[in-house]
């Protein structure tokens, strides 16, 4: 008697959106375009592994990210804020190291 076990995480809503999306690129309204980059901005490693493994959509993505590049930058606001707190936090431990 063998157990069958399937406890596959379904696809998220927002995953089977970017993919609906990514299907019409070329031709999609403003706002799906705005709404694209806010999901494509915000894939897991897991999805991207998933988007790769499609040929269509691999290629769809790739050009909508070189198309838009703006869209897929991380502010500089948020990089300084995310850097200081290692920076800070170095700069006390040599500080208390070699003082």
């Amino acid at each position: 008697m063998s157990t069958v076990y399937n406890r596959l995480r379904p696809a998220s809503q927002s995953f089977m959106r970017l993919q609906t999306l990514l299907d019409r690129y070329p031709d999609i309204h403003e706002q799906e375009l705005r709404e694209l980059g806010e999901l494509a901005s915000k894939l897991t490693l897991m999805e991207e592994a998933i988007l790769s493994g499609s040929e269509h959509l691999s290629k769809t993505l790739h050009q909508f990210r070189r198309g838009h590049t703006k869209s897929q930058r991380v502010p500089v606001a948020e990089l300084i804020a995310f850097l200081s707190l290692p920076t800070l936090l170095a700069a006390i431990l040599l500080w208390w190291f070699f003082a």
